[in-house]
């Protein structure tokens, strides 16, 4: 018997560390033209690059001997963006998440637009060297994400998710608005275009770490979490489920969100649901929309394929290829979509930090979007205020100058003066110019 278990274990064991691997893998931002000059030195090198996207099966396999092969693969070209000349073969498993969204990604013009010039898809995966002439690389993709054209005249808010309230008569299915909130909050930090806060519920854990360690009950040393540093979020989504409709043929099988069991593999699925951007600063709701997610329509350009949620588990495979769950994919890649439109009508702006001597420094960085050669107005902001209410209605920027952005970091971004020079100092509001 005890033979039988530590086999049992050591099997168990086996299975696991592929897992164990995808998920230590460190993937290292290179370049999409120095991969030709790479050659065998980046042979087995997890790596993330930008790049354009081919028509699935326009490539051809050359990685047979490690197991890359027509049977449990399929073949795609990646091309360097604006140079057209320049790709290689790369590889997506059958059935896997980066698969699905490739494929709904779409084809024609829409995949041509990525190998334009400043365009192109962020894509992980492990890069192989194949002694090819053209090409001598080949690459096996694990994820991609797709990039959109920064709204005009903006750059990334902070955002977090509310609870999203089930207000369905879907009996004894209290917990769904969790599950969807949990599903919204990792939906947006993958679009790439904004900076994702924990939801309530893992702020207010973070907060709990922070008292913990003001309490003096842990060490104490550098990294011990201090009080005062959370970020604030700029806008909370937050919504409502107003209807699900999940059985209309009596299919079985179905996931398990938070316990809760749903819909099933024969079944089409329905979920309407309604979504508010709200400011955080004034409470007043910014934008509103109503959208329907239905199971037999494929997700848009964002979309949503169940990875990385502890919720979600599920009896067919997990949630992707259950139909409340493809419907409730469909809901978060309109509702997604719909948040990104909204940030041209959001002013954004930021704050000189440091201004001495040649050495201007805005407290705005790569974290929202800020990039070398971005170029901003800068002056001083008054408030309209009403007398009677006591909120802003409006502000006047009396502009001092023009400054354009040299290095970024994270958080902040050094720029030098175009424009106005003695006028700048600390304290000044920035605006991007559009």
């Amino acid at each position: 018997m005890k033979k039988i278990s530590f086999l049992l274990f050591i099997s168990a064991v086996i299975c696991l560390c592929p897992l164990s691997l995808y998920a230590e893998k460190n993937y290292e931002d290179l370049e999409f033209k120095k991969l030709k000059k790479a050659k065998e030195k980046i042979d087995g090198t997890a790596i993330m690059l930008k790049a354009g996207l081919g028509e699935i099966d326009s490539g051809s396999f050359v990685l047979d001997n490690q197991g890359i092969a027509a049977d449990k693969y399929k073949a795609v070209k990646l091309y360097r963006p604006g140079k057209p000349k320049e790709l290689f073969n790369a590889y997506l498993a059958k059935d896997s998440d980066a698969l699905q969204m490739y494929q709904n990604y779409g084809t024609g013009e829409r995949l041509k637009r990525t190998c334009e010039k400043d365009r192109g898809i962020k894509v992980w995966g492990t890069v192989y060297h194949t002694s090819g002439k053209n090409y001598p690389v080949a690459m096996v993709i694990d994820k991609i994400q797709f990039l959109r054209g920064s709204p005009k005249g903006n750059l990334r808010h902070s955002i977090t998710v509310s609870n999203f309230e089930n207000k369905s008569s879907w009996r004894g299915q209290w917990n769904l608005g969790d599950g969807f909130e949990e599903i919204m909050t990792n939906a947006l930090h993958e679009s790439g275009w904004f900076i994702v806060l924990g939801d309530k519920r893992m702020r207010n854990e973070a907060m709990d770490e922070q008292d913990l360690g003001r309490s003096g009950r842990t060490a104490q040393g550098k990294k011990t979490p201090k009080i005062g540093r959370m970020t604030p979020a700029q806008l909370l989504v937050k919504g409502a489920i107003t209807h699900v409709q999940n059985s209309t043929t009596g299919g079985a099988g179905g996931i398990n969100i938070r316990g809760i069991q749903l819909g099933g593999s024969k079944d089409r699925a329905e979920i309407n649901i309604t979504i508010y951007l709200v400011n955080s600063e004034t409470g007043q709701v910014k934008a509103s929309t109503k959208v329907v997610g239905k199971s037999e329509r494929k997700a848009g350009g964002i979309g949503y394929f169940g990875g990385g949620l502890s919720g979600v588990t599920g009896g067919i495979s997990g949630f992707k290829r259950d139909n409340v769950g493809k419907a409730c994919e469909d809901a978060v890649g309109q509702a997604v979509d719909f948040l990104i439109k909204q940030l041209e009508n959001i002013p954004w702006q930021g704050s000189i930090v440091l201004a001495k001597d040649d050495k201007i420094i805005i407290n705005r960085g790569q974290r929202e979007g800020v990039q070398i050669g971005q170029q901003f107005t800068v002056g001083s902001v008054e408030e309209l205020v009403d007398e009677d209410t006591g909120e802003v209605l409006d502000v006047e920027i009396t502009e001092a100058g023009t400054l354009e952005v040299t290095k970024v970091k994270e958080k902040i971004a050094y720029c030098k003066v175009v424009e106005g020079c003695e006028e700048i100092k600390k304290g000044m509001t920035v605006q991007p110019i559009e």
